[in-house]
């Protein structure tokens, strides 16, 4: 599936690798996460694309958020989970936010014994991956 978000001219893509994918956890919660990861790739991607994937990797799934984004650099990378924590990047400093999404974000996943990472480069874009632990194996779709 794609979409545009009309307001940049972004492309918005979804690919689902699996069906009936059963988490054990809090939905509100987890529903959060994904919901502030995908906020912070539009708010930060001007333009290009945002991806997100979902698949199963044997006993766990793996939901991934990617933008064509600002990027970070690698000392703010170093510091993206610390509460508070906002770049300096004067796109960034634009825009509203406490700097406590993905702090928050990270607590949550590893509350679900899960857990997230990021990859980034300056001016390229982000992708972050959540893993989180299935219930029952899922059907993987080809």
């Amino acid at each position: 599936m794609c979409i545009r978000d009309r307001s940049k001219g972004l492309k918005l893509e979804k690919e689902i690798k699996a069906t009936q994918i059963d988490v054990l956890g809090d939905s509100d919660r987890l529903s959060q996460v994904f919901s502030n990861l995908l906020s912070d790739a539009i708010k930060y991607t001007k333009e290009g694309r945002v991806k997100v994937t979902v698949q199963v990797k044997g006993k766990f799934v793996s939901v991934t958020v990617e933008d064509t984004g600002i990027g970070m650099s690698q000392e703010d990378l170093s510091r993206i989970f610390t509460g508070f924590f906002r770049s300096d990047n004067s796109y960034v400093r634009k825009t509203t936010g406490t700097g406590l999404g993905l702090s928050i974000a990270k607590a949550t996943i590893e509350k679900h014994n899960g857990d997230i990472r990021v990859e980034s480069k300056l001016g390229v874009g982000t992708k972050f991956e959540v893993i989180l632990p299935l219930l029952k194996e899922a059907k993987k779709v080809d």
